[in-house]
């Protein structure tokens, strides 16, 4: 069957939280993840709007929208491997399409915007509010374990869960500081 770029969203959205313990990592990833701050504030698919996870990019004027369609991810930073992340976001992608998944609303709105019945009712889910939780999406029994090996999503869980370690007595501008020597 022909698929419609616009079905891509689907597994996307379905996904987002184990997308997101790929594609920002690190202890700081998550600082940043939250409304009004020029980054995804929400987990959906948004028209124009810089809070939507995934967002549909404004085109040219003169430009003819049934023949380009841009698509950002919003979510992912500086210390995410590329390669995993767009592997993740193929994997959810074609999983969403291999279920069936609804085609997720398209908000043409800011969420902050919206009441949190009318998030409810647009499929609008908050982001995971910590690397902790984001990364319980990738332990096992969970539906990415279907994507990738065991081998690379514990290697991932280990090296996430020591950099947790080395961090423990750290403020969230010592963890900054520290990145950005590292970045």
């Amino acid at each position: 069957s022909d698929v419609c770029s616009s079905d891509l969203p689907a597994g996307i959205i379905a996904n987002a939280e184990a997308i997101m313990a790929i594609s920002a990592p690190s202890q700081i990833s998550f600082l940043r993840l939250k409304p009004h701050r020029w980054s995804s504030g929400a987990i959906f698919t948004g028209l124009h709007t810089r809070e939507a996870l995934l967002r549909i990019c404004p085109l040219p004027a003169d430009a003819d929208p049934t023949t380009k369609y841009n698509l950002e991810y919003r979510a992912a930073d500086a210390t995410a491997n590329p390669w995993f992340v767009m592997a993740a976001l193929v994997r959810s992608a074609t999983w969403g399409l291999d279920e069936g998944n609804p085609v997720p609303a398209v908000i043409a709105t800011e969420v902050d915007e919206l009441s949190a019945d009318e998030w409810r009712a647009a499929g609008v889910r908050a982001l995971p509010q910590s690397l902790d939780e984001a990364l319980e999406h990738l332990r096992p029994g969970t539906r990415a374990r279907q994507w990738f090996s065991d081998v690379l999503l514990d290697t991932h869980l280990v090296i996430r869960d020591a950099e947790k370690a080395q961090f423990a007595d750290t403020d969230d501008v010592e963890k900054c500081g520290r990145y950005a020597d590292v970045y």
